[in-house]
């Protein structure tokens, strides 16, 4: 079966999909995947189209969200933008503590499998599956323990299948709170990539970190959007997405940067973030993640004072900026400085570090 970037494979497909029997039908269980700190802006962005969220936990380094939604709906979910992956229930939480708890057999075997994955679809050399377990916290019970009662019980309800890395299909254990959720895997890496292969530029930002800022800087059509450290321009590319008819210009000291831009549709600008060649009160938002610790040459304290400045220069009144910050206390005490009056509205694990978006406003002199 081919694979194609970021779409929901059994939904492409038309294939029926049915959640675990606790729900009933029209709706079937979903796992939602996302960056740790962004679950709130997850559920928020999936609520909109048709999830129901019922609770979330958190995984290493990431957030699971747990809901419903009508299976009619579930092709719509692959326009999530701050989703990591997307997942269909194929059992209800159960608590899982020793081996003899991982009993799960009869519950993968029959028309649940059948229903749940494509395999009409798939030619016969890429009938394949592999089996992952991801986990909050170390328990007594090793997850290669479930990984492998997975493989076995999976290998016994597809004969004709065989186990490989990568494979056509995915079948995760999602173990939060000793309690396991089995689920397939609606997604590939080529949907929380946007279709791209990953960038390997220092201080690249993931699209899905990218997309919450843009959820987060209340874009409208007709709005002059400005990232002025832009990079690559994965996040004017997210902006892009959410509001097709704005206009967007991005900024940046590499010109090489600049070159390998993935939002072709901005207007591209060689200049210093910090003496913008832009005219007072010409933007109307401002999204950006400006380098981390001494990236660049300049530690946070002297490039967010000197930076700020030049974006409340440029920002119309009452316009609006939103970053992702590493220090928050010095980005809030600098964006007070510049004129602005600024809100933490998220928190997000990028790299093991937890960052703060910040969302500001020109202060009415």
């Amino acid at each position: 079966m081919a694979r194609s970037a970021g779409k929901v494979k059994g939904a492409e497909h038309g294939a029926p999909v049915r959640a675990h029997r606790e729900l009933r039908p029209p709706y079937c269980a979903v796992c939602i995947l996302c960056f740790a700190g962004l679950g709130a802006i997850c559920a928020t962005e999936a609520a909109c189209l048709g999830f129901e969220r019922l609770w979330t936990r958190r995984l290493r380094n990431y957030e699971l969200l747990y809901g419903r939604i009508d299976a009619a709906r579930l092709r719509d979910l692959r326009r999530l933008r701050s989703a990591e992956d997307i997942l269909l229930a194929l059992t209800k939480p159960r608590r899982v503590i020793g081996r003899g708890d991982i009993r799960l057999g009869r519950t993968l075997a029959g028309d649940v499998i059948a229903n749940a994955i494509p395999w009409r679809f798939a030619p016969a050399e890429a009938r394949t599956f592999a089996c992952f377990v991801k986990q909050d916290r170390d328990y007594r019970l090793h997850r290669k323990a479930i990984e492998t009662h997975l493989r076995d019980a999976l290998a016994q309800a597809l004969p004709r299948w065989r186990a490989a890395d990568p494979a056509t299909v995915e079948v995760w254990g999602l173990w939060t709170k000793a309690e396991l959720v089995v689920a397939l895997r609606l997604t590939d890496n080529g949907f929380r990539y946007r279709g791209r292969p990953p960038t390997s530029r220092p201080g690249a930002l993931r699209p899905t970190i990218a997309a919450a800022l843009a959820l987060q800087a209340g874009l409208a059509p007709g709005q002059v959007v400005l990232d002025p450290m832009c990079g690559t321009g994965t996040l004017l590319d997210e902006c892009r997405a959410l509001e097709p008819e704005a206009i967007w210009t991005g900024c940046d000291l590499s010109l090489d940067a600049l070159r390998l831009s993935v939002c072709p549709a901005a207007n591209r600008i060689c200049t210093d973030a910090k003496r913008l060649c832009l005219a007072n009160g010409s933007v109307d938002r401002i999204v950006c993640n400006p380098p981390w610790g001494r990236q660049y040459g300049h530690d946070p304290p002297t490039l967010y004072r000197r930076a700020f400045a030049e974006f409340r220069r440029v920002l119309r009144p009452r316009g609006r900026m939103t970053i992702l910050a590493e220090s928050e206390t010095t980005a809030l005490k600098a964006l007070k400085r510049a004129g602005f009056d600024a809100a933490t509205t998220a928190s997000v694990q990028v790299r093991g570090v937890w960052a703060r978006i910040l969302r500001a406003m020109t202060r009415l002199e």
